[in-house]
Parts: structure tokens; sequence; C-alpha cells
């Protein structure tokens, strides 16, 4: 899970990666080697188990890991960044949306699918479920972007 902070007059994006300890260690080996040490650091973790996340970033990036759990282990993720973000932080979430009527697109709810036969309670969530464990956490102001793809196949 990255999370990225910007230092006052620094233009650079500094970002930390956040994920269990066995990809964080395969991810420093890569940062090394794409010669992004300097600006990628990484944080051995579980966002089930850790009290809770590190501070000091601005946004935190949650990136297709949302569909693998249940709706209770998903609602304490928002929380726990809610709590490790400054006021005004914010947490993107990329993830396939299911429309709110659990039509499609078909993408997501394939994935969706997939997910349901393969995870414990993972499924794929639709935009007013997000909202709502954002909201409820605290977070203002929450937007959904559908990417143009998935847009065009949403509606």
């Amino acid at each position: 899970m990255p999370s990225t902070s910007n230092f006052v007059g620094d233009t650079r994006t500094c970002q930390r990666w956040y994920d269990l300890p066995f990809v964080t260690e395969i991810a420093a080996g890569k940062i090394v080697e794409a010669g992004l040490g300097g600006r990628i650091a990484t944080k051995p973790g579980d966002f089930f188990t850790d009290v809770q996340f590190s501070t000091g970033h601005d946004v935190i990036l949650l990136s297709m890991i949302m569909h693998d759990w249940s709706e209770a282990d998903d609602q304490a993720i928002p929380r726990k960044c809610y709590e490790a973000l400054p006021k005004g932080g914010a947490v993107v979430i990329s993830e396939l949306l299911v429309n709110d009527d659990k039509t499609g697109p078909a993408p997501a709810a394939l994935m969706s699918l997939n997910m349901l036969v393969e995870t414990v309670g993972g499924r794929n969530y639709t935009p007013a479920e997000y909202s709502a464990w954002l909201n409820e956490v605290d977070f203002r102001d929450v937007r959904v972007v559908w990417l143009k793809r998935q847009a065009q196949t949403a509606q």
C-alpha cells in the first residue's frame, strides 16, 4: 500500500511502500534496481494486525486490495487511514467498481465472481459502499472517478 508525502519546498514526491514483509523485501530490491532508493522507502507490516498505520503522509493509496476482503475487514482499513493522515489528508481507492445496482460493468462483475470463489468474503464493491465507509470515518468530499474505459461500460 503506497503512501506519499510532499515536503514543503520540495517538488519531488516521496513514497513509502507498506505491505507484508515478504512483499516489501521484493519491492525494496526493485526500487534500488530502478534507482529510486532515495525517493521510495519500504515499511513491512500488516494492515489487519498493525494497531495503526505510520503517519507523516498526505495521501494513502489503496490500489487493488479492497476487493480481496470482506465488508467488515474493508471498513477497518479506511478508519486506520483516517487516523494516520493529517487533517485534510486524502485516501485514494483504486479498484474495479461494480455499479450501484450491481449489474456491471462486466469486468468488475466477473472479477467480483472470481473473488467470491477464491477468497473468504472478498468481492468488488460499489461506489455507494466505498462512499459510505469513507463518510463513516469522517472523510469528506468523497468523489468517484470512473476511468474512461470503465465509465463507458458502467452506464
